[in-house]
């Protein structure tokens, strides 16, 4: 023979509409700083997983135009010793063999300035 048990008033409902956890018994102020603080904490996560992407990705860009710049200065040194070697070919001689004359009167225009800046 089993005995029955009894149940009291208080044991045959659960309290699932109740709050529970941190908001069990807080204050609406408690309540709304607990979830701006919870928005902020989010919100600056996000920064900083966004700010750290952008630092990661300018200094992959640097190293590409570090080496983009490498290779143009090389161009401009290889241009360079193209131009000097040409401008050793360029006499007076191979001027006058192709038909360039030297000046015999030399004409510059001169202005009159009617502003002196001379102190008398």
């Amino acid at each position: 023979m089993t005995k029955r048990k009894t149940i009291s008033s208080a044991q045959r409902a659960l309290p699932f509409r109740t709050k529970g956890g941190i908001f069990a018994q807080a204050h609406p102020a408690e309540r709304f700083i607990a979830v701006g603080v919870g928005s902020l904490f989010i919100t600056l996560s996000v920064l900083y997983i966004f700010f750290m992407f952008s630092s990661v990705m300018h200094v992959a860009a640097r190293h590409d135009l570090a080496g983009r710049m490498s290779q143009l200065s090389a161009d401009v040194a290889m241009l360079e010793t193209v131009y000097l070697n040409k401008t050793q070919v360029i006499t007076e001689s191979y001027a006058h063999s192709l038909g360039y004359v030297q000046t015999k009167n030399h004409a510059f225009a001169k202005k009159v300035s009617t502003v002196s800046l001379q102190t008398q």
